[in-house]
């Protein structure tokens, strides 16, 4: 392929950028509107207090519809990986997680509408979010006292996906939009569509999706450690080289489809809806993923086992979800909101090896995840007393989750949690003040009562944003939050001993549990420096985290049958990096750089695995009459601290190129062109468990329409 050097793209690219700056001036009263509605304030609806984002001690990143038109992904973590302070961490290109400040996991809780997507995401990396970025409306991420809402656990900090499936207001008239794209990388088509209307007091909402990818198309090998092999003709004798391909990544195909009801009853103090989705999603795992510890010399019946284990595995999954949402407002004389959310999920999906139709019918071949969970929450919202104005709640679940099969690694297990919490802001002739506070009980039993475990919880947050004049703001935050250990850290395994352990077919690794683990807690410190002046504004943040009894897979450096054994295991770990984000606009371009850094380490003077790169980032947007063309340019430093046992990562520069024609003055209807990774730059994320196994997508051409009325 031919590379072109990042560079050089980016300079024509702005050069592309500047050539409309003559005539940006003919409009300048125009483009300052722009500008304004740009930098309005985006009011959180993750937060009930009704908070603009700009008061709170740490920014808040907060994805609106507009930008969602040219950063969304396939996957959660792929639309907001360019965002400072996050990353992905991908498991082939069908699974995304999002990684905020080198947390994931359950260390970041993701959310669907202001309640969890309750899938299976946490109990291992190859386990897609069940959310699509595509039907979002907005989505906002949260750090700091505000995440206390949702779980003492939230650590890196919540991420909200928000759509409309539930209408809140009534509609005089129809509004919907529809949407074809088309990616050359993959040989991607997607379809969606959404609709809405109402009448008289009842509004409708309905939405539609339907995904399909071929293989993705890289620059160069797959697995990385054979490339060198391959380049040099070593391809005799070394059997992983039948596993290794040139120039895509095997068996990394997707079907996704999707489609969401929903209706609500509108009346003046509020509203009654439920909504109803069901989602379906078959993706492929990268084959080198499972390839386990080579023997120097096989015989004939051995080598045979091998290919066996060599087998490529597919994943389907399936999800319905149900949700029952109230709102009501000034019902009493200091209440100002009661907000009431009932949300039920039934969960499952199907690890099949080698992916045909005899291994998905047979009964005792692969593996069948299934979780049925239950989350009540309410919500009351006070008005202004003495000063305080914020919000108390609770919060319970109850989730079944059993895994069924040969490959059965965790026991069947009841999650009973229950929640209470308090956020309070104070504001005064100086500052804005606020208090968070949350008490969490959870409770995990085994079934026919082979055990339990029992953790209460306490997390506190308090912070402090102070104006130091017209252009600066000062934010400081101080929190200390408790996390209960996941069923799959405590439980994985369990009763099973050395040499009868059960292999997690997906990952190719034995995981082990410890039923002795403690609840780790993490200390935290923010700091944030934020300014607005002019057309000019940005951040720049400090933390640092200190964990006592910080939980993580540890490589126990022995094997079951060449499949490596690793264990979850408990010591203290500190993390601490900086956030930095410029934002300028002026006539009708806009420019930002970013860039973030984060080091993560153990007790023991080790790296935590899979922390992300030193990143510094530039993005320049320019808009002219109905043509608007940006250029996004991200360069990630190498990460030669990437944890015992890991590979380290090299530095990549991506270019990103988006252009739109506005079919109207509106510019609510479009075509758009993307070309994304432009220099074909070979990228293998350091937060990624298949960096040596599935590099990120290759130079990809993607157009599209978009209708909206």
């Amino acid at each position: 392929m031919l590379k072109i050097h990042p560079l050089v793209l980016a300079m024509a690219s702005a050069g592309l950028v500047y050539g409309g700056v003559a005539n940006a001036a003919e409009s300048a009263e125009k483009s300052v509107k722009v500008q304004q509605e740009i930098k309005e304030e985006h009011v959180l609806v993750t937060v009930p207090v009704h908070r603009q984002s700009n008061q709170n001690a740490i920014p808040v990143t907060v994805i609106s519809d507009e930008t969602l038109r040219d950063k969304s992904g396939a996957t959660i973590g792929e639309t907001l990986a360019s965002f400072a302070g996050i990353n992905n961490a991908s498991f082939g290109p069908a699974v995304g997680r999002p990684v905020i400040r080198g947390q994931q996991g359950a260390r970041v809780t993701v959310l669907q509408n202001s309640t969890s997507v309750a899938d299976a995401s946490n109990v291992s990396p190859d386990h897609a979010v069940v959310s699509e970025a595509i039907l979002a409306e907005g989505i906002e991420v949260l750090r700091g006292p505000s995440t206390l809402l949702y779980g003492g656990g939230a650590i890196g900090g919540v991420v909200n996906i928000l759509d409309r499936r539930i209408p809140q207001e009534r509609q005089t008239r129809p509004q919907g939009r529809m949407e074809v794209r088309h990616g050359s990388v993959n040989d991607e088509t997607t379809v969606v569509g959404k609709i809405s209307t109402g009448i008289d007091n009842f509004a409708f909402y309905l939405d539609g999706l339907k995904r399909s990818t071929n293989n993705v198309q890289i620059p160069g090998f797959a697995i990385r450690e054979n490339e060198e092999e391959h380049e040099e003709g070593h391809e005799e004798g070394h059997e992983e080289h039948e596993e290794n391909t040139n120039g895509y990544v095997a068996n990394s195909a997707t079907e996704t489809q999707s489609f969401t009801l929903g209706t609500s009853y509108i009346f003046d103090q509020g509203y009654l809806g439920f909504a109803v989705n069901h989602l379906e999603n078959d993706y492929g795992i990268p084959p080198g993923a499972h390839v386990h510890a080579e023997h120097e010399e096989e015989e004939e019946g051995e080598h045979e086992e091998h290919e066996e284990h060599e087998a490529s595995i597919n994943i389907e999954m399936e999800r319905t979800r149900y949700d029952v949402r109230g709102d009501w407002h000034d019902v009493f004389t200091n209440i100002e909101h009661i907000r009431w959310y009932l949300t039920h999920t039934e969960y499952e999906h199907k690890e099949i090896e080698s992916g045909g139709e005899e291994a998905a019918e047979a009964e005792d071949h692969g593996t069948r995840f299934e979780k049925r969970s239950t989350e009540n929450r309410l919500e009351i919202v006070h008005k202004n007393i003495a000063g305080w104005h914020g919000a108390v709640g609770v919060q319970a679940n109850v989730e079944d989750f059993s895994a069924i099969g040969e490959e059965s690694f965790i026991p069947p297990v009841k999650e009973k949690s229950f929640g209470v919490f308090l956020l309070e802001d104070f504001h005064s002739s100086i500052g804005l003040y606020q208090v968070g506070m949350r008490l969490d009980r959870d409770q995990l039993e085994l079934e026919q009562n082979l055990g339990q475990e029992s953790f209460t919880n306490l997390s506190l947050a308090l912070s402090g944003l102070w104006e130091l004049n017209s252009v600066f703001n000062l934010g400081v935050a101080l929190s200390s939050a408790e996390r209960a250990p996941t069923v799959e850290e405590l439980f994985s395994n369990i009763g099973n001993d050395q040499g009868s352990y059960v292999v997690h077919g997906a990952t190719q690794a034995i995981e082990v549990g410890n039923s002795a683990l403690d609840a780790e807690r993490s200390q935290n410190v923010d700091v944030s420096l934020s300014w607005s002046q002019a057309n000019t504004e940005g951040f720049l943040t400090l933390f640092y985290n200190d964990f006592a009894d910080y939980i993580y897979l540890r490589n126990t450096n022995t094997a079951q049958d060449d499949f490596n054994v690793y264990a979850f295991t408990q010591q203290d770990a500190t993390f601490h990096g900086a956030e930095v984000e410029l934002k300028h606009y002026w006539q009708r371009h806009e420019a930002k750089i970013f860039g973030d850094v984060i080091r993560g380490r153990l007790a023991s003077d080790e790296d935590i695995p899979r922390m992300p790169p030193a990143r510094v980032g530039a993005e320049w947007a320019y808009q002219y009459s109905r043509v608007t063309s940006r250029v996004t340019v991200l360069h990630a430093f190498e990460q030669r601290r990437a944890g015992t046992d890991e590979a380290p990562t090299d530095a990549y520069t991506r270019v990103d190129l988006a252009l739109e024609y506005a079919l109207n003055d509106s510019a609510d209807s479009l075509l758009f062109a993307k070309v994304k990774n432009a220099s074909d730059e070979d990228i293998r994320e350091s937060t990624s468990f298949l960096r040596d196994i599935a590099p990120s997508a290759g130079r990809s051409l993607e157009a599209g329409l978009r209708l909206s009325f």
